[in-house]
């Protein structure tokens, strides 16, 4: 999310006054947003307002340079250089700095892969393989909000080429911009129905929106006489439309969508309204609405790492007052970047020779950040040896002895988000189900104590079953992900002689939280999960597999609020890190069998239907029976990696059990 900063002495372009204003509305709607989000529940739709704005800057630009045969390619590019990278450069910096002294290696691990992705801008197709915006996951990845801005360079890289063949067809600016727009919104609208998070990701279905601004460029250069009252009603209602995005989107709303016309149309109107409406010339071009415009784009890239690695390093929600600093220290530096380091980089002579060093320095930055995942974070570093416990709460250990296949052919493996299988046995083992089904395959992949090899195939929130299908969103995965992938998960097992044990891994939230639609399409909430997951299970056992059916773990908190105080070298920052422990990182197994009894019940009844299916409680390991708890840590290492699911080490101790039950002929062994 960036605009194209404009400058009375620097830019073909007459400055206008009431566009910086609109950045600052945008702007400030981003960051009361992310700091207090239910203060302000649509703020998130000012990176829409922000994409309006490039589009139509950039688009005033390039358009007035080629019609003038003064454009050259090779220049804009160097000027996006040094418009984007001085801020840029400096908060990853920043952010690799901050990591290196407090982050744990999993932690730092992620933080350089989001360097890497930054900095090559292709973070919203990094983000789009983990999660979704509006995910609780999200509020740990300091850098998650370079989306935008990877997808404003993506557009920068076609746009002045397309803008270019349409000059030399006859200048046809209008047919290829509308016409792209067109396009561009159909395929937003079909994704946000279709699959939600690639809507909000995908370049194609967001490109709309800086094409919306280029529209309003193009109206503008016919330079038609409008009324008055007309444009003071234009710059008015643009006005309401944003502040009404601001007050009744949110993150429910199926976003982009139709929604995304409210803060692209209003900015658009607001623009074309002028600058001399009563609107623009007293409200947007105010002197604190100008302040806060110029310095809208380094804001935007510090205001997010700011508030996330406090949340990280203390575990948990911020306060509001802290949340306030936060914000208030954001600007300060936003402004510090723009007057110390924005400006001056760009606004001096030798534009080639000063493009192509944050070029190289953009790359140097994307090769450490990209190391430094590769390498699993740099456990070398003294805040690991420090901090021995956290690194427990690792998982994914053993990824290095699997590969991205999972007994489907190519074109069908994007049904699954986690696909995975041993790469150096033959396969004969098969976990089928969730995230939590992965977690268990992770245990199972790292104890090797076999000849043969698991196989893991699943995706989140898609729990196995036949014949049913999940009928309410779910944060991280569309439904429709689980009506394509579970008949294929399930043909591939079938098909394959060679695969003799299913394990089916799903949280029980998945199965008993959400609406299920069964095949004669009665709508139920929850028996037709139970239903579809027993149709799954017959057609397993008809093909003469072997069926395990793990009962989910305890649900407690996410490992990071159960962390104790950081420790690092230096005296200060370890007085800055110290925290209480919440009471919540230990539960009662009463607490746990009361929160489960309905999923207990459902699982019994399952069994009696399916007697030949062996069902696994973990409980005895996971709980300390003797003592009615279920806690975080056993032995001094985490059991939990993220949220609520197991640790490699947790995963560990289940995975022996499992072993023992994969070659036992006992029908009742680890029942509930």
């Amino acid at each position: 999310m960036t605009t194209s900063q404009t400058n009375r002495h620097h830019t073909v372009l007459p400055y206008r006054e009431d566009i910086d204003g609109l950045r600052a509305l945008s702007i400030a709607g981003v960051v009361l947003f992310h700091a207090f989000p239910g203060a302000l529940t649509g703020g998130f739709i000012g990176v829409d307002v922000f994409f309006v704005i490039s589009g139509f800057l950039i688009s005033s630009i390039i358009l007035k340079k080629i019609q003038s045969d003064d454009f050259s390619l090779v220049d804009f590019y160097c000027k996006r250089i040094i418009r984007i990278f001085p801020a840029l450069l400096s908060v990853l910096i920043a952010v690799y700095a901050a990591g290196w002294l407090t982050l744990y290696a999993q932690e730092f691990a992620l933080v350089g892969k989001h360097i890497a992705a930054g900095a090559s801008f292709v973070q919203n197709f990094v983000l789009l393989s983990e999660s979704g915006y509006f995910d609780t996951a999200s509020e740990s990845k300091p850098l998650m909000h370079l989306w935008s801005l990877a997808i404003e360079e993506q557009f920068y890289l076609l746009y002045p080429l397309l803008l270019m063949i349409a000059w030399r067809m006859g200048g046809r600016f209008s047919m290829l911009i509308v016409g792209a727009l067109l396009l561009s919104f159909a395929g937003n609208i079909h994704l946000t129905q279709t699959q939600a998070n690639q809507a909000f990701y995908y370049p194609h279905a967001r490109f709309w929106e800086l094409l919306m601004g280029a529209l309003v460029c193009l109206l503008l250069q016919r330079q038609t006489v409008i009324p008055s009252s007309i444009r003071q009603a234009s710059s008015v209602s643009g006005l309401l439309l944003i502040i009404a995005g601001y007050a009744f989107i949110n993150s429910g709303k199926a976003f982009p969508g139709w929604w995304a016309l409210i803060p692209t149309v209003g900015a658009s109107l607001i623009i074309l309204a002028g600058p001399n409406t009563w609107t623009n010339r007293c409200i947007l071009s105010h002197a604190a609405m100008q302040f806060m415009g110029r310095i809208s784009y380094p804001l935007y890239l510090w205001h997010w790492p700011l508030l996330v690695f406090p949340a990280i390093l203390y575990g948990g929600k911020l306060s509001p007052e802290l949340r306030a600093l936060l914000v208030a220290l954001s600007v300060l530096l936003a402004w510090a970047t723009y007057a110390w380091i924005e400006h001056p980089i760009r606004f001096s002579g030798r534009l080639r020779a000063k493009s192509l060093a944050l070029l190289l320095t953009s790359v140097f930055i994307g090769f450490v950040g990209y190391n430094t995942y590769h390498r699993a974070g740099l456990t070398f570093r003294s805040v690991n040896k420090l901090n021995t416990a956290p690194q427990t709460a690792s998982l994914r250990a053993a990824q290095p002895l699997t590969s991205p296949e999972c007994g489907v052919a190519e074109h069908e493996r994007s049904a699954f988000l986690m696909c995975h299988q041993d790469k150096h046995k033959p396969i004969r083992y098969v976990v089928w189900g969730d995230s939590k089904g992965e977690a268990l395959y992770w245990g199972l992949t790292q104890k090797q104590n076999t000849h043969y090899g698991w196989r893991m195939v699943g995706d989140i929130a898609c729990a196995p079953m036949k014949g049913a299908q999940r009928n309410t969103p779910d944060a991280e995965n569309d439904p429709s992900r689980c009506a394509r992938a579970n008949p294929i998960a399930l043909r591939s097992i079938i098909s394959n002689p060679e695969v003799k044990v299913v394990l089916i891994g799903t949280a029980f939230r998945v199965l008993t939280r959400h609406n299920y639609i069964e095949a004669t399409g009665k709508l139920t909430s929850d028996q037709a999960a139970w239903q579809g997951l027993s149709a799954a299970l017959s057609e397993l056992e008809a093909a003469g597999k072997k069926i395990i059916f793990a009962i989910d773990n305890p649900t407690l908190p996410d490992p990071s609020q159960c962390m104790p105080p950081r420790q690092t070298d230096f005296a200060l920052l370890n007085r800055l890190l110290d925290r209480p422990l919440p009471d919540a990182c230990t539960i009662s197994y009463a607490q746990h069998l009361n929160e489960t009894r309905a999923y207990r019940r459902h699982v019994a009844e399952l069994q009696a239907r399916h007697p030949n299916m062996l069902v696994y409680s973990p409980d005895h390991l996971l709980c300390d029976l003797s003592q009615g708890t279920c806690p975080v840590l056993k032995n001094g290492r985490f059991l939990y990696s993220y949220t609520d699911h197991l640790s490699d080490y947790g995963s560990g101790l289940i995975a022996d059990e499992i072993m023992s039950l994969v070659e036992s002929d006992n029908p009742t062994a680890g029942a509930p």
